[in-house]
Parts: C-alpha cells; sequence; structure tokens
C-alpha cells in the first residue's frame, strides 16, 4: 500500500528533542538539567559523533579547551545520573577514553 492511498496519517512522532526512547535511564532529564554550554559540548561529542578538532572548530575554541570542558560536562552529567538512579553502575570508563582520543 502506498502513504497517499492510507486512510489516516501516522500520529507524529512524540515531541523529544534529544532523541530519548523508553527505558533511558533518565538521561533526557539529566541533558535537560544541563547548562546550555554542557548540552551543546555533549550534543556535538556524542550525538553528532564530532572530534575534538571538529568540536573546537564549530565552538571556536582549542582541543584542550574542549578536552577540559569534555571532561566535565561528563562529570555533572554523571552526577546527574547518579542522583536519578542510585542503584545503576557507573559508566565504563575505557568507553569515554576511546571517545576522547578521537
Amino acid at each position: 500500500m502506498r502513504v497517499a492511498e492510507r486512510a489516516e496519517p501516522d500520529p507524529p512522532p512524540a515531541a523529544d528533542p534529544y532523541g530519548a526512547r523508553e527505558g533511558d535511564d533518565g538521561l533526557t532529564a539529566a541533558l535537560a538539567q544541563a547548562s546550555d554550554t554542557d548540552r551543546e559540548l555533549l550534543l556535538l561529542a556524542y550525538w553528532d559523533d564530532l572530534s575534538r578538532s571538529d568540536i573546537a572548530t564549530v565552538l571556536g575554541i582549542s582541543v584542550g579547551a574542549v578536552d577540559t570542558r569534555l571532561h566535565r560536562a561528563r562529570q555533572r552529567l554523571r552526577q546527574r545520573l547518579a542522583a536519578a538512579n542510585p542503584h545503576q553502575d557507573p559508566a565504563d570508563p575505557a568507553k569515554e577514553k576511546d571517545h576522547a582520543e578521537r
């Protein structure tokens, strides 16, 4: 069946600016609570999957500043997630290191 032949269109997806899904363990809420600066940096790194040098170019800062800001933003995000999910295991630091080395 073609889309034009359907009696009713599919309902629009629920509004979710961060693309979170059921079972996201509070990530959406933690991102919403983050400062605009932290949220932008985290989304560039993990949503847009940009390298440190690409993030530096986008933000007009040095790669060293990206490293420092990203480290601090992850710490603050981790604290928010831990507060929301006190019984969950902490994030795997090796995974973060792999991404930070790009």
